[in-house]
């Protein structure tokens, strides 16, 4: 049962708080405002108790009591006591007033959302997650003595919780306490892989905070807090930083990634002024067509790559053309840097690759061929060997490539993935089923191999399993920006022929 209790010492007033709740009052509130006992400040608060665990007073008086019913009153001690057991629901309703608190919070309204977590917790007083977020947003409204004690009180209740850890490492962060922040926020990485990134930025952020204070006009600091500030979602912050960023005294690396952070912040026209002032070195320029093409501005990158000849400048083109399926382009330029630099094991297995998209199977083999005598130990030209005697009819030859490359990688994530496919397609189940499981155990998040999987056990007719592989794969797909999925693979329902 979960239950709340109220103590009083005199039964008097027991006998006028019972009268209280049977005219509707809350019993939390009550509890609050005249309980005597350590749980009054939770409402009563007791949390998950075991019948049997009980003393006999208390089994008498829980005994019967069904949800949201409270007990009459019974002796305690020397003290009188009365029992409330909660709602079967009353989780469900603080999780449905966390979504709403989460809502007002990503519309940056902070008082709102204080008030809507506050509610969850007089529902539920365990529920760590609220007390996280309470925490949180009372440190956006600078209530920091209240965001220190929520946030510990959520740690106290779970421990084990990356998102619990990560958002007392942030609030330690940002109150200069380093050493501890770094500890939280390593063990929430540690207890969810999604957090690692986001922890590695706090920390990262904690640093800079640090060094600024020695010196507070550094301009590499100041950019790599607008950038810092930029991933953890205050635009505002990161926008304002660049500000105090001396322009004039920037050497031309510090000016691309002052660049860089302006691009990120939609300040695209600012950038592209900022760019064009410069005068690059060919290296430099290199830089600078990269960010630009990041951004979408791919003509501009497309003019400083023309105007440079270096190997890497020139393959940098070739991924440009290669994104806008402009082939022909991509296989003229491949083949000129192959003839001014044969050795460039790259240049030959992009061309292979531009002449594989240009369904020219066989001199895309002879171009892959020459990079595999390059670089024998490359486990994407052997990837791209298989794709090209696949898609020209010599699946054979395909799987035979594909053996060659898990001998050398025997867990090559692409590899098995290639074979699962091919396999599934010749509906040889069993290999399929091998190859796509291993591919799964080095990459458990990818989203296709959990649709193929979902397949082939829906073809051998094993509907739970099928379901569990395409429920997965539907909630990856969720994940990912729309202008990513891919629309081939769609969830299916297991249980139809």
């Amino acid at each position: 049962m979960f239950l709340r209790i109220l103590v009083v010492s005199n039964l008097s007033l027991a006998q006028q708080i019972l009268q209280e709740l049977n005219r509707g009052a809350s019993f939390a509130n009550l509890a609050r405002r005249h309980s005597i006992d350590r749980t009054a400040a939770d409402g009563g608060y007791l949390g998950s108790i075991s019948l049997t665990r009980m003393n006999r007073e208390f089994q008498q008086a829980a005994a019967g009591l069904g949800p949201g019913a409270y007990s009459s009153i019974f002796r305690s001690g020397y003290d009188y006591a009365l029992l409330y057991r909660m709602p079967a629901d009353f989780q469900e309703r603080a999780r449905r007033l966390e979504e709403e608190g989460d809502r007002l919070r990503e519309e940056r309204e902070w008082k709102r959302a204080i008030e809507v977590y506050r509610e969850a917790l007089v529902l539920d007083p365990d529920f760590a997650d609220a007390f996280a977020k309470l925490g949180s947003s009372y440190a956006r409204v600078e209530k920091l003595s209240e965001a220190r004690t929520a946030l510990f009180r959520a740690y106290r209740l779970a421990p084990d919780s990356g998102r619990v850890r990560y958002a007392l490492g942030k609030f330690l962060v940002a109150q200069g306490q380093l050493r501890e922040a770094a500890e939280h926020l390593r063990s929430a990485a540690d207890l969810d892989p999604d957090l690692t990134q986001l922890a590695a930025v706090e920390i990262s952020a904690g640093q800079v905070e640090q060094a600024l204070k020695r010196t507070p006009h550094d301009p590499k600091l100041l950019i790599l807090k607008s950038r810092l500030s930029f991933e953890r979602g205050d635009l505002e912050l990161s926008s304002a930083v660049l500000e105090k960023v001396d322009r004039k005294k920037l050497d031309n690396e510090l000016s691309l990634r002052l660049a860089e952070q302006l691009f990120w912040l939609a300040r695209s026209d600012e950038a592209l002024t900022f760019l064009n002032r410069l005068n690059l070195s060919p290296d430099e320029q290199e830089e600078a067509a990269r960010i630009l093409i990041r951004f979408k501005y791919n003509d501009e990158g497309e003019r400083f790559l023309k105007s440079l000849n270096s190997s890497s400048a020139q393959l940098k083109l070739v991924d440009l053309y290669g994104n806008q399926s402009r082939f022909p382009e991509a296989k003229a330029v491949l083949e000129r840097v192959t003839a001014l630099d044969p050795g460039n094991w790259e240049a030959h297995y992009y061309l292979g690759s531009t002449l594989n998209s240009l369904d020219q199977f066989e001199e895309a083999s002879d171009a892959l061929l020459a990079a595999l005598r390059l670089q024998p130990n490359q486990e994407e030209i052997y990837h791209q060997l298989a794709d090209v005697n696949s898609r020209s009819g010599q699946t054979p030859t395909a799987l035979d490539w594909l053996d060659k490359g898990i001998r050398l990688h025997p867990d090559s994530f692409i590899l098995h993935l290639e074979k699962g496919r091919i396999l599934m397609k010749g509906k040889e189940i069993g290999g399929a089923l091998e190859h796509l499981r291993k591919a799964l155990a080095q990459r458990p998040d990818h989203v296709e191999s959990h649709y193929l999987l979902g397949r082939l056990h829906h073809r051998m007719k094993n509907p739970a399993t099928a379901r569990k592989y395409f429920d997965r794969f539907d909630m990856l797909q969720k994940r990912k920006p729309k202008s990513s999925r891919k629309p081939g693979m769609r969830k299916i329902d297991p249980s139809l022929p």
